[in-house]
């Protein structure tokens, strides 16, 4: 399987590249007032409103800083009754897409119920173990019922 590497909160991490719609520079952010910290803002793309994600705050690190590295992977988050939207997780850096065996995919051994959006480990390619993040797990009842999946239409 291939894996889109990223960064957040100065730790590895992998996303399946077919989970992944996208990856821009990070654009600049309109903050919500009243938001969970977690919510770093939204901005538009192609005529969209995208919520983003700071995944440094998911992670229980620091909110993320504007920097040249920092990237927004944009993903599809599904509600429970199927409708969908397009998601940003805003990282520190995207590095590149690795080929991960899923064979060799493993539970890291410790159940880590507060952050039910990290899934199993694999060996990279560069020889360090690979956390893959899982979006499904991101929309915790929390995360999800903050969620407007109500997109708008595309605007020409």
């Amino acid at each position: 399987m291939d894996v889109l590497t990223l960064q957040a909160a100065g730790v590895r991490y992998g996303l399946e590249l077919s989970a992944v719609q996208g990856v821009i520079v990070r654009p600049p952010l309109r903050p919500l007032i009243e938001a969970p910290a977690w919510a770093a803002g939204v901005f538009r793309l192609r005529g969209r409103l995208i919520p983003v994600i700071d995944l440094n705050l998911l992670h229980g690190g620091a909110p993320s800083r504007p920097s040249y590295a920092a990237r927004v992977v944009i993903v599809t988050a599904t509600a429970p009754d199927g409708r969908s939207r397009s998601l940003g997780l805003l990282a520190e850096d995207v590095t590149d897409i690795v080929s991960v065996n899923e064979r060799t995919l493993a539970s890291p051994g410790i159940a880590t119920p507060e952050t039910p959006w990290l899934g199993t480990l694999a060996p990279s390619p560069q020889g360090d173990l690979l956390q893959l993040v899982d979006v499904a797990g991101l929309l915790t009842d929390e995360v999800r019922s903050r969620l407007v999946f109500d997109e708008e239409p595309p605007r020409d």
